[in-house]
C-alpha cells in the first residue's frame, strides 16, 4: 500500500507550515522582525499602536503631522489620508493646518515616521500650534 502522503511533498508542506507558525509566534513574542508575505508598508500602517505620523514629502519639501486614518495597498503610488494635519516646511517652520489631507506619492517620494511618545501624547499639537480637529 502506498503512503498516504508522498514523502517529498509532505515534507515541503510540513516545513512550510512549521516556518509560518514559527514566524507567527516569533512576531507575537517580538523576537523576529520578519513579516513574511506582508509588505512592510502595510505592516507599518496597520500597526494599531501608530496613530500620529510625520510624513516627509520629499517631492514638495514639506512635512505633514497628522492622524493616520487610511492607507492604500502597496502599489505604484502610496496613498494616505491624514486627519487633523499640521503642515511644516522642510526646516520645521509651521505653515498651516488642514482638517483632512489626501497624499499620493511614489514610494521613494515620502517617508513615514512616528513621533516620540511625548509628541504623540500632545494629541495633534506640535510647536505649540493647536489645530482644528476634524470629525472625519
Amino acid at each position: 500500500m502506498p503512503p498516504l502522503f508522498p514523502t517529498e511533498e509532505y515534507q515541503k508542506v510540513s516545513l512550510g507550515l512549521q516556518n509560518f507558525l514559527s514566524l507567527s509566534y516569533a512576531r507575537r513574542l517580538k523576537i523576529s522582525p520578519y513579516y513574511g508575505d506582508t509588505d512592510v508598508w502595510t505592516s507599518f500602517c496597520a500597526n494599531k499602536e501608530i496613530n500620529w505620523v510625520f510624513v516627509r514629502d520629499h517631492k514638495l519639501k514639506l512635512i505633514y503631522f497628522g492622524n493616520l486614518e487610511h492607507y492604500s495597498d502597496p502599489g505604484e503610488d502610496r496613498e494616505l489620508i491624514l486627519a487633523n494635519v499640521q503642515v511644516f516646511s522642510e526646516d520645521g517652520e509651521y505653515s498651516y493646518d488642514c482638517p483632512v489631507m489626501y497624499i499620493s506619492r511614489q514610494p521613494d517620494e515620502i517617508t513615514l515616521e512616528t513621533p516620540s511618545k511625548e509628541e504623540g501624547e500632545k494629541n495633534g499639537k506640535v510647536n505649540d500650534q493647536a489645530i482644528q480637529h476634524s470629525e472625519y
